[in-house]
């Protein structure tokens, strides 16, 4: 598997600024030589996690080599998976040719809309995040 560290530095205009998450976010891109939706479904992560203000290292992987874990062989290309969990809630892969998403209007497209990787993004750190009661009278 193949790491890329993608760091994301100044802002983008008309966004206030926000701290930069520091929280442990797994990000693996699985694809196969040749896929033709590769290289946009990297951009489109890098562009959700630059907006997300989340700092992560983006492991990529061959789903066609023998190299690579088997349980990350038989997903579709390009797959995204957050901590091992699939942007889209598949709980096993379907198919191992080209991946194919829905957009907000339902129409299909061979990368996933930034939209659907936010949300998985926001759901991770929900769930790694524990919650604080502001109620707490104890604290202080």
């Amino acid at each position: 598997m193949k790491e890329r560290e993608i760091q994301f530095a100044g802002r983008r205009p008309g966004v206030e600024e926000r701290v930069a998450v520091d929280a442990t976010v797994r990000v693996q891109l699985l694809t196969f030589p040749g896929c033709p939706n590769a290289e946009a479904a990297r951009e489109v992560l890098r562009s959700a996690l630059a907006s997300s203000r989340i700092r992560a290292t983006v492991e990529e992987a061959d789903t066609t080599s023998p190299n690579t874990p088997e349980p990350l062989r038989g997903w579709g290309s390009p797959t995204i998976l957050i901590n091992g969990m699939d942007i889209e809630g598949l709980a096993v892969p379907s198919n191992t040719g080209c991946r194919l998403y829905r957009d907000a209007s339902g129409r299909l497209g061979g990368t996933p809309p930034e939209e659907t990787i936010l949300g998985a993004l926001r759901e991770r750190l929900n769930r790694a995040v524990p919650k604080v009661d502001s109620t707490d009278s104890t604290s202080g």
